[in-house]
């Protein structure tokens, strides 16, 4: 799979919208077999390009309903304390 900056960057943006990896891999064109080994190396641009778009992504969101919940807002709170309780189990493990 030949990657540049500019399918880089186009990955990104999938990951961003929340695209899967599959959905990735449609959306670019490319074909899937090439783009699933990417994403399974841990060291490669690609699963990195990925990866960091998509928890970038997720932090924003989370601090958003983290502002919302220190506002009073009660649906941001019952969904602030479920991030808690999901973080300490993950962590726990």
């Amino acid at each position: 799979m030949i990657v540049n900056l500019l399918l880089l960057e186009e990955i990104k943006k999938c990951a961003e919208n929340f695209f899967s990896i599959k959905e990735t891999a449609k959306y670019l064109a490319v074909d899937f077999d090439d783009f699933m080994e990417e994403m399974e190396n841990e060291d490669s641009e690609v699963y990195n390009a990925y990866h960091k778009a998509l928890l970038a992504k997720e932090f924003e969101i989370r601090s958003g309903i983290i502002e919302m919940a220190i506002a009073g807002s009660p649906a941001a709170q019952v969904e602030a304390a479920k991030l808690l309780e999901k973080t300490k189990i993950n962590n726990s493990l």
